[in-house]
C-alpha cells in the first residue's frame, strides 16, 4: 500500500506541476496544493483514482502556403526553332496564310481568278489584304477547271505556310526552304 500512496503522490505533484492538479482550498493556486504531502488511509476495497481532464484544447496554428515563384518571360527569338514549338515566323506566315488564301477567294468571286503569280501579287492592294512584317506571297497555283487555287505565304528566313481553297485548309509549312512551288 505505501507503493500505491507513493505513486499516487509522485502522479499529483507531476500534474500540479502540469497545472493539471486540483485546488482542492479554492485559493486559486493548484500548484501550491500539490506541494503539500498527501496521506492515504488504507481500505480493504481498493480505491479508483480520477483521471484528469485538461482544461483548454490547445488550438492549432495556422500553416502558410509558401508564394509560389513567378516564372521569368522570354522575349521571342528569332533563332532556330525549339522543342517548345513553331518559330514566330512559322506562326506568323501560317496565320497570314489562313488569313489571306479565303480573303483573296471571295474577292476573286465576282471576277476572274489570276492565272499565275503577277496577277495576284498586283491584286493585293486592291483586295485590301496586308500580310506580316517579313512576309511575302511567293507562290501560286491556279486550277481553271475547278476554280480554286493554292496560295504560298514566304517570310524572309524561310518559314513557308500554303493554303489550298479547294480543302479550305493549310495544306503545307516548314521553318526553312521557302515555298515549294514559288
Amino acid at each position: 500500500m505505501k507503493r500505491t500512496a507513493t505513486l499516487v503522490t509522485t502522479v499529483v505533484s507531476l500534474l500540479a506541476l502540469a497545472g493539471c492538479a486540483e485546488d482542492p482550498e479554492g485559493t486559486g493556486d493548484a500548484g501550491a496544493a500539490a506541494t503539500t504531502p498527501t496521506t492515504l488511509t488504507s481500505s480493504a476495497a481498493p480505491t479508483s483514482t480520477p483521471t484528469p481532464t485538461p482544461t483548454s484544447t490547445p488550438t492549432p496554428t495556422p500553416t502558410q502556403t509558401p508564394e509560389p515563384t513567378p516564372t521569368p518571360t522570354r522575349e521571342p527569338s528569332s533563332a532556330a526553332p525549339t522543342s517548345r514549338g513553331p518559330s514566330p515566323e512559322l506562326v506568323s506566315v501560317r496565320d497570314d496564310v489562313e488569313l489571306v488564301a479565303p480573303s483573296l477567294e471571295s474577292f476573286y468571286r465576282d471576277r476572274e481568278y489570276p492565272v499565275d503569280l503577277d496577277q495576284v501579287l498586283s491584286t493585293l492592294a486592291e483586295a485590301d489584304v496586308p500580310l506580316s512584317p517579313g512576309n511575302r506571297v511567293a507562290g501560286y497555283l491556279y486550277d481553271g477547271d475547278a476554280v480554286e487555287f493554292q496560295l504560298c505565304i514566304e517570310n524572309e528566313s524561310g518559314a513557308f505556310a500554303t493554303y489550298d481553297t479547294a480543302p479550305m485548309t493549310l495544306r503545307r509549312s516548314g521553318e526553312t526552304g521557302g515555298c515549294p512551288f514559288a
